[in-house]
């Protein structure tokens, strides 16, 4: 199951490359997003072994959901992108403004999710969407990784962890 997740998130991550932080942000977020969607809907498609009348109801309920929260990650991802590209230019308050952005985005997605789940569990068995709500929180993790890994979200951790190396130090 890991190799596979591993696979479809490769082949999703390989048409995105630090480059496409370069080009217009709010695209290249959308650009990343829907390749990792597409990566994403392969693994479920894989690992769920759905049956032909639980497809019929987890597809168009799944599209839905991944719709949901495709905007409210992309709106997540323009946040965070924003933050770290005007780190160094942003006061405090217009830096906790924009970090508390990003965390109405994480707490709209958590609540989607808890809506879904409930949804998911009329269609699928309460275990079927368990195992989809866990495969779904695992990808995204990997996909959140990834950015950091890639993205400006590095800057922002590296700016972040300066930031309060230098507060902790002026303390002292």
């Amino acid at each position: 199951m890991v190799k596979v997740i591993a696979i479809c998130c490769a082949i999703g991550f390989s048409f995105w490359s630090q480059s496409i932080w370069a080009q217009d942000s709010t695209d290249s977020i959308s650009f990343m997003y829907s390749m990792w969607n597409s990566a994403q809907r392969k693994a479920i498609l894989t690992h769920m072994d759905l049956t032909e009348p639980e497809k019929a109801g987890f597809y168009p309920l799944y599209d839905a959901y991944a719709r949901i929260i495709g905007v409210l990650e992309t709106e997540r991802l323009h946040f965070i992108d924003m933050h770290a590209k005007h780190y160094g230019q942003l006061d405090e308050i217009e830096i906790q403004k924009v970090y508390e952005k990003v965390l109405q985005k994480d707490f709209e997605i958590a609540r989607v999710r808890i809506q879904y789940h409930k949804k998911f569990r009329k269609v699928l068995s309460a275990g079927q969407a368990n195992r989809f709500m866990s495969l779904d929180e695992s990808l995204r993790s990997l996909f959140n990784l990834e950015v950091q890994k890639n993205g400006p979200a590095l800057a922002l951790s590296r700016a972040a962890i300066y930031s309060m190396n230098a507060r902790f130090k002026n303390q002292n």
